[in-house]
């Protein structure tokens, strides 16, 4: 529809120099443009949602299963690699996830529906587009700082997380002697969830830093 506009607007509107219409057809376009930006950046928070919940809940299950091994079953283990394994595996796994379902798809249909419409539309649509690349490129400075910032906030958390799940096996014969489990198990279920919840910020950052580009 952006694209239909902006051809209507160099055949139509700017030759007979009506400013009214000329107007009218630039608020429409930025307004269809808002919207879909809109419809994908909330796309793209569902499909993250829904990918760090699920990893979410495989780290929860994981860690809520070293509270059933046995004793002997710990006093074999080199706790720093069962940590390793926990958190760097889960953190692959996540950011392959949305990588693939967040990115991947949306930006291939995209991409195709784009390039089939410019294969049909003359070069001038192509310069119309072309003309707004300065504000997309100062906005994009703009956001890739906050982008910058909200990857920060992640891997701290990320670490903390690190450091809860090898407290975890690090203590875990004291845990269950004091009968802590649960309120052990609920603390680092907390920052399981926070660490989610900066995961769900990041992406949206994200998704409104990538239509910029």
């Amino acid at each position: 529809p952006i694209l239909i506009l902006i051809r209507y607007s160099f055949d139509v509107v700017i030759p007979s120099r009506d400013v009214l219409a000329l107007f009218i057809l630039g608020i429409g376009i930025a307004g269809i443009y808002l919207f879909q930006s809109g419809i994908q950046i909330y796309l793209e928070y569902l499909v993250n949602k829904v990918t760090r919940s699920v990893i979410s809940r495989i780290r929860k299950k994981t860690l809520a299963c070293h509270y059933q091994y046995a004793r002997e079953y710990y006093c074999q283990l080199d706790n720093r690699i069962v940590q390793t394994a926990i958190t760097q595996d889960s953190l692959r796994l996540d950011f392959a996830a949305y990588t693939f379902l967040g990115k991947v798809i949306a930006s291939t249909m995209i991409g195709i529906g784009m390039c089939v419409y410019l294969m049909v539309v003359n070069w001038v649509l192509f310069l119309a587009i072309l003309a707004s690349a300065p504000l997309l490129y100062t906005l994009n400075k703009l956001l890739g700082k906050h982008l910058r910032h909200a990857y920060q906030n992640y891997h701290r958390m990320y670490e903390q997380f690190g450091k809860g799940v090898l407290f975890v096996l690090q203590f875990m014969d004291l845990t269950r002697q004091r009968a802590a489990r649960e309120f052990e198990f609920e603390r680092q279920s907390k920052i399981i969830d926070q660490l989610a919840a900066r995961g769900i910020s990041l992406g949206v950052i994200n998704s409104v830093y990538t239509q910029t580009n």
